[in-house]
């Protein structure tokens, strides 16, 4: 009796169960996936009978992963329908058989050819020649391979194959930004991830015909450690996808953070050493990840080289020159600590390879293991190091790659505690280590000639700033205490000095690089949390820095830093905001004498003037329009901006209609927005209520009321949703939005809080609020901490209009997920602790 389709797949189901409910570690893992495919073989053997296929000339091919056994539990089941060249679509049982396998559950992806087709696709896409690569007969007659053998020996091209191969694994590399270190990775196609295995094993079985790790080990490509250290590896990481498959309940290759926590607990991992659960399951793939990246490296490099090739030593050295690349005179030779960084001063500094040889990357993980962890506290081996930070080439390369073999925690010993080290905070995006070689990164490119383009103000500044080995030393401890516990910047520094001291640089450089450490915060927090339009603040940090060459590093190190944390966090407003402040500062650090705050006004008055003029506009109608202002809206403003309000109030300075004109910012990116109308309660909650129900992101917001009772509001804005938005297309429909809200009169309830990203469940942010009498206890300084979410300031502002409390500025800071927002406010009786104790319960309801 033939089983019906619905019995075939509960069948299918309780054996696929049975499989993967006892899969508890990774030394079974090979075992499971194996018995899947097997089982899914089964299956499909009996479905190709059922359709009558069994008697037709075409034959079941397994291809990809199934093909090789590695069926993960909701993986595709990539098939091969094989034919003569015969017109298989009379077939009517291959529709039936895909269609009916497709019911079974399995997610088929498949391709129906004849042999002369299957060569021509594979010789146009490196994809199919790969998927084919690895073929499996599963069922059927059994010609059709025997002919795609024969005609794929004679068709084949290797070279073509390695070369396009290469190519891709570049691009999959460019598209996880070259790191294994991602804080939420991609387990298959990640660098360090199962498919740096996988490419290994295509190439090996194109150039040599080897089809597994054990194969490159009798082929002398792989020693016996090394094997079982790589198969132990990828076993792991093949048993994570496995049960991050199961966890999940669908095909899920990405280790997202609110899969992590309950990952680790499936599979039994506790906290310790003051890290999550969830942390030591990263730190776990991380290793893991570490091994298949190094040997990916090593073994591509060794089935692609010329094994043979002739070696010239190098005079007073144990190495050689072979093929263009830096190798060991003597195979299997150890390393000393000096020589491990003579090796990379060699390659990245020296420029005369193109790569270390698969022998010396092996000497070199060896050295890293092998040598105590006080190897390199030599005199010899401190002034290498200083040398090649002073020579500046290479030093990012050569440091990610000691990185990776292990060498940079026994060079730099507290970076040890830091590999692999995870960030909860919903804007980094790489671990700490990660992050840290981003900034260098971005450092390098301040200093090279090439990437000019991208930082013009950093790249001229660098120019200017000889001692660069420092800003590199700077980059490299700025957040290497993180993890510890207290404070990162101070216990940085404290790492940050003795390490320099050692080096035996100046004092005074030493001091230096300490400063740069514990401050590489502040111009951050000044910038985006400040009014840095006020010479007060201005003052303040330029107070601080203290000297030029402070405030040239300092902005260097905090644009290098904002950069590396992820992409989505640097935006033009940010770089505006920080070359603002820098410039502002460094005008008073260079003053022959004190600048005081009404100078810098009449500065700004004379450079709006002659703004103004250029637009033809009668300069003394325009000062008739700044005498109903006052100084703090002059601090508030630059001299472009207090132009442009008065270009277009001037002459509507009594205006009894709402005037909103919007333009462009300067960047390019998001748009300022002038509000000009008789003041009255509620305003600011109206505005920010237009600006959430259009999806607009607030960056800045300043809020003034002349001395004739009109408020004049200028805000700067983005649409956060596209990044592609033409901002010039929509200032209309905003400027429209606007004034049919500021016309009326009528109540406007608060939008709902958008729903919170799923970074955000996972991490949730409990709101901070604080409220403080400023310096001159006038006003009061509103300081929020929340999850960022559409229609969070518009709640805040309804609170707050509520109780009869205004608004004087507002820095909005978005981090990633993260929310920083402080606001001047006044009024509302804040003066009593009762109601400022009554407004944070509120608030803290409203945006939770």
């Amino acid at each position: 009796m033939t089983a019906t389709l619905a019995d075939l797949r509960r069948t299918y189901q309780a054996h696929r169960s049975l499989i993967f409910d006892a899969l508890e570690s990774a030394d079974q893992v090979d075992f499971a996936l194996r018995a899947h495919a097997l089982a899914v073989d089964d299956v499909l053997i009996q479905q190709w009978h059922k359709h009558g296929l069994n008697e037709a000339p075409i034959t079941l091919l397994a291809v990809g992963g199934y093909a090789r056994f590695e069926l993960f539990p909701h993986s595709d089941v990539d098939i091969l329908l094989l034919h003569d060249g015969a017109d298989v679509r009379a077939l009517a049982g291959i529709e039936g058989f895909l269609s009916e396998a497709w019911d079974l559950g399995f997610e088929i992806g498949h391709s129906v050819r004849s042999v002369d087709e299957c060569i021509a696709e594979a010789e146009a896409d490196v994809t199919v020649a790969t998927s084919l690569l690895e073929r499996r007969a599963i069922v059927g007659a059994p010609g059709n391979p025997l002919a795609l053998d024969q005609r794929w020996q004679q068709a084949f091209d290797v070279d073509h194959f390695v070369k396009a191969k290469r190519f891709e694994q570049q691009q999959r590399y460019a598209r996880f930004e070259d790191t294994a270190y991602n804080l939420e990775p991609n387990i298959k196609e990640s660098p360090g991830g199962l498919r740096d295995v996988q490419m290994v094993l295509w190439l090996s079985r194109a150039i040599t015909g080897a089809t597994s790790l054990e194969s490159l080990v009798s082929q002398g490509f792989l020693n016996r450690p090394e094997c079982d250290a790589l198969s132990a590896a990828y076993c792991q990481t093949k048993f994570l996808r496995a049960r991050l498959h199961l966890l999940a309940k669908r095909r899920e290759d990405r280790l997202v953070f609110e899969l992590q926590n309950t990952l680790a607990q499936t599979l039994g991992i506790e906290p310790a050493g003051g890290l999550r659960a969830s942390e030591m399951l990263m730190k776990r793939y991380y290793q893991a990840a570490r091994q298949l990246r190094l040997f990916n490296d090593i073994l591509i490099d060794a089935l692609t080289s010329n094994r043979s090739a002739p070696k010239t030593p190098l005079p007073g050295s144990r190495f050689a020159a072979c093929d263009g690349k830096l190798d060991l005179v003597n195979r299997g030779a150890n390393l000393t600590a000096l020589e491990t960084l003579q090796a990379f001063r060699l390659l990245y500094q020296d420029r005369a390879y193109t790569s270390f040889t698969p022998e010396l990357r092996r000497a070199i993980v060896r050295a890293s293991t092998r040598l105590p962890e006080n190897a390199f506290d030599n005199d010899e081996c401190r002034s290498l190091c200083v040398n090649f930070l002073r020579g500046g080439h290479g030093v990012y390369h050569a440091l990610k790659a000691m990185n990776e073999l292990g060498v940079l925690g026994k060079l730099v010993p507290p970076w040890q505690r830091i590999v692999g080290q995870m960030q909860h905070d919903l804007f980094h995006v790489y671990t700490v280590d990660q992050h840290i070689l981003m900034v260098l990164r971005n450092m390098r490119r301040f200093a090279d000639p090439a990437h000019s383009h991208e930082y013009p103000l950093c790249s001229q500044l660098m120019q200017e700033f000889p001692e660069r080995e420092l800003l590199y030393l700077a980059c490299i401890f700025h957040d290497i205490a993180k993890g510890r516990g207290g404070d990162h910047s101070e216990l940085g520094m404290a790492d940050a000095r003795d390490y320099c001291t050692q080096l035996g640089l100046a004092e005074d450089q030493v001091e230096l690089v300490a400063w740069l450490v514990e401050h590489h915060l502040t111009m951050s927090a000044f910038a985006q949390k400040r009014d840095i339009a006020d010479p007060a603040v201005v003052n303040e940090f330029a107070a601080l820095v203290g000297t030029e060459k402070r405030l040239l590093a300092l902005y260097l190190l905090t644009v290098a830093d904002v950069r590396g944390t992820s992409p989505k966090v640097w935006n033009n407003w940010k770089a505006r905001l920080l070359e603002q402040l820098f410039r502002s500062a460094r005008t008073l650090l260079n003053a022959s004498g004190d600048t005081s705050v009404f100078d810098v006004l009449a500065d700004r008055l004379i450079e709006a003037r002659r703004l103004l003029a250029l637009y033809a506009v009668d300069v003394t109608r325009a000062e008739t329009f700044w005498r109903s202002l006052d100084s703090v809206y002059l601090q508030r403003h630059s001299a472009d901006e207090i132009a442009w309000h008065a270009r277009n109030l001037f002459f509507r300075q009594e205006t009894e209609k709402p005037v909103v004109r919007t333009r462009l910012m300067p960047s390019g990116e998001g748009l300022q927005i002038m509000v000009y109308l008789r003041d009255r309660a509620g305003l600011f909650a109206r505005i920010m209520n237009v600006f959430a129900r259009l999806n607009f992101s607030v960056l800045d917001a300043r809020v003034h009321t002349s001395r004739t009772g009109y408020a004049l509001d200028t805000f700067t804005v983005v649409n956060p949703g596209s990044a592609d938005v033409a901002y010039r297309d929509i200032t209309q429909l905003l400027e429209h939005a606007l004034l049919e809200t500021l016309e009326t009169e009528a109540p406007l309830s608060a939008p709902p809080l958008g729903k919170p990203t799923r970074q955000q469940r996972h991490f949730p942010i409990t709101p901070v609020i604080e409220i403080t009498p400023d310096e001159q206890a006038q006003r009061f300084v509103l300081e929020i901490v929340a999850a960022d979410r559409t229609g969070l300031l518009a709640r805040i502002a309804a609170v707050l209009s509520s109780r009869g409390i205004s608004i004087q500025t507002a820095r909005i800071n978005t981090l990633g997920a993260r929310a920083e927002d402080v606001f001047v406010v006044s009024g509302g009786r804040l003066a009593e602790e009762s109601t400022r104790i009554e407004l944070e319960t509120e608030l803290a309801e409203a945006i939770s």
